[in-house]
């Protein structure tokens, strides 16, 4: 695999997960109360915990995709940038 196609790689994971954390988000801004009902009925967690829970999973899942894929993209381009000069 050459590095064009690993940053090619990244930058479209990269894209996905943005994707998908942004359906996450409006999934749970616009059924906030029928997921809850749904955790509710399987975990014994109140209605703070509850978003306390939901908001710290999108804050780490976008902390994951900056750590994992974005800087890795960025890092990428920048030494290619550099070895063309």
């Amino acid at each position: 695999m050459t590095i064009a196609k690993f940053k090619s790689i990244l930058g479209w994971s990269a894209v996905y997960n943005m994707a998908l954390l942004l359906f996450f988000a409006l999934f749970f801004l616009l059924a906030k109360e029928w997921i809850f009902d749904i955790w509710g009925y399987f975990f014994n967690v109140s209605y703070e915990q509850y978003e306390v829970f939901m908001l710290y999973s999108m804050a780490f899942w976008k902390v994951l995709i900056f750590v994992f894929l974005i800087i890795p993209y960025l890092a990428i381009g920048k030494v290619q940038k550099g070895i063309k000069e």
